[in-house]
């Protein structure tokens, strides 16, 4: 019995301590939670995030930009988060003599001192798990475009696919939004209505900003310097592709067609236009390593808006880059070769009759097109101005300047959505796993005779996997707001051990004093 007790004893003592030393997640959980105590806020401070520090790019980019060179912001502190500093060099080499710009490596200790500590956390994706926004900070989610496809609890299959990125939208201060259809995915895919206490900028894209401003012709030099085969007397076709697959882990490897369908462009109208390709970033890793692909292939580092400015035809296919693209008014074209496939795995808001440019299925439809780009032009021209009014009627190369006053000097006029979490009662239930029992039968049946017009319903629970649950997930009323908790808990070293202590003890006596109320 003794060696029992021993062996629990000891077991209680080294678990934590191991988990510390030899995992890291939860090492720098342990430094987070022991920051975002000890650390006070510091004012003028702002951190920058763009797709979890793989790019200097999109919106985030286009406000450091603005801040950076307007005098007003000289006294703020930029910081950008960096996962690769190799990769980034191009960018980071314009930026890093400036005393008042710092790189730090993501999950760095320092990185996790800023996230801790900085005024303003500007993000186009989301922050990890641990992640927790102080009530003195201020969190800008910028998202990273208008979207086509179905996002948020509209994708099929399991809900749990969005758990953090609603964790961050419920997080922010603010949200921004291109136009009334990005809006509306916010509230509605993502179930913000009801429940969000932030604010909503739907007022335009700070990074569609960059595609407006920026001289063609500076960039074209700067993209020759990158060894693109940019010929200066040829127009310009950009093919830009979106990711494809199941999850951001099962990218779908679509560069053998890529290869052959390029190349076929090549053979055909290749005399009178550059190729560019510039692949999703979670298919770039692959792309990059094809030979057939160099001088055609953008760098993943290479700001999409930008680039844009330098573009004559743009070739697409679900991609949410076209909506960008109408602030030029030059053709777009949907190549969809995969759209049987494509559909039925996550599926479109717009249908492809009211898109600004024609659908075409195989090259050779692809090639007819652009040989004869002028006709499809003029067959357009109606649908193209009526996407440019739905979706960009906000942009208008001042954007960024109108989110920076409202957000930094709470001035200027700008469309602003809130108060979303008023006029109902909340519930918030805890269902246990949702497995097939009794408990979630009475669950199910529960929320299918609740007055949802009188109450808002949050149902927490842990990730789920198992067919049963998720079975039993589908059943549950569509009017309820599923939340699940991802990651491990944000807790010092020291509240493990007092987390583990409560949980086998209880919180009794003189264990009182060792609750830790802060963790919980």
């Amino acid at each position: 019995m003794n060696k029992k007790i021993l062996k629990r004893k000891v077991k209680f003592i080294k678990d934590p301590l191991e988990n510390y030393l030899k995992k890291t997640n939860h090492r720098r959980n342990n430094q987070y939670a022991k920051f975002y105590e000890k650390l006070n806020v510091i004012d003028h401070t702002i951190l920058y995030e763009s797709r979890d520090g793989k790019s200097i790019t999109d919106s985030p980019f286009a406000i450091f930009k603005y801040l950076t060179k307007n005098p007003e912001f000289k006294h703020y502190k930029h910081i950008w988060s960096v996962e690769d500093f190799n990769a980034l060099e191009p960018v980071i080499s314009k930026y890093k003599d400036m005393p008042n710009v710092e790189f730090v490596k993501r999950n760095s200790t320092q990185y996790l001192k800023y996230l801790a500590s900085v005024k303003y956390l500007i993000n186009n994706s989301t922050f990890q798990s641990f992640f927790t926004c102080k009530k003195e900070q201020v969190y800008i989610n910028t998202w990273h475009g208008t979207p086509l496809k179905s996002m948020g609890f509209d994708i099929p299959g399991n809900p749990a696919h969005s758990q953090n990125v609603v964790r961050n939208f419920i997080s922010t201060d603010y949200l921004l939004s291109p136009n009334k259809h990005t809006t509306n995915m916010f509230v509605n895919s993502y179930k913000l209505k009801g429940l969000y206490t932030g604010e909503i900028i739907e007022e335009g894209y700070p990074r569609i900003d960059l595609t407006l401003n920026t001289v063609p012709e500076n960039f074209k030099r700067f993209l020759k310097e990158l060894d693109l085969q940019i010929e200066t007397e040829k127009k310009t076709i950009l093919y830009a592709p979106t990711w494809k697959g199941t999850s951001v882990s099962k990218v779908k490897n679509d560069v053998f067609q890529i290869v052959a369908d390029m190349n076929y462009l090549e053979d055909k109208i290749g005399t009178d236009y550059n190729i560019l390709i510039k692949v999703h970033p979670f298919l770039y890793s692959t792309a990059v390593k094809s030979e057939e692909l160099k001088g055609k292939l953008v760098p993943d580092f290479v700001d999409t808006n930008q680039l844009l400015s330098t573009i004559d035809i743009l070739v697409t296919d679900y991609s949410s880059i076209f909506f960008d693209f109408l602030v030029t008014n030059r053709p777009i074209l949907f190549y969809m070769w995969d759209a049987d496939d494509y559909n039925e795995q996550r599926g479109k808001y717009i249908k492809n009759e009211d898109l600004p440019g024609p659908v075409l299925y195989n090259v050779r439809e692809l090639t007819e097109a652009i040989e004869d780009i002028n006709k499809v032009n003029s067959e357009f021209e109606q649908k193209y101005q009526d996407n440019k009014a739905k979706f960009t009627n906000y942009d208008d190369g001042n954007v960024t300047k109108r989110v920076v006053d409202k957000i930094f000097k709470n001035s200027g006029q700008v469309n602003v959505i809130k108060d979303l979490n008023k006029g109902k009662e909340k519930i918030l239930i805890y269902p246990g796993g949702m497995k097939n029992n009794g408990i979630t039968t009475s669950f199910i049946n529960l929320m299918s005779n609740i007055d949802f017009e009188k109450y808002d319903v949050s149902c927490f629970m842990a990730t789920p996997h198992q067919k049963e649950v998720l079975n039993n997930i589908d059943k549950v009323n569509k009017n309820v707001r599923f939340i699940f908790k991802p990651g491990l808990p944000v807790y010092t070293l020291s509240e493990v051990y007092k987390d583990k202590l409560i949980h086998n003890r209880e919180a009794k006596g003189r264990l009182k004093e060792l609750y830790p109320n802060d963790a919980y």
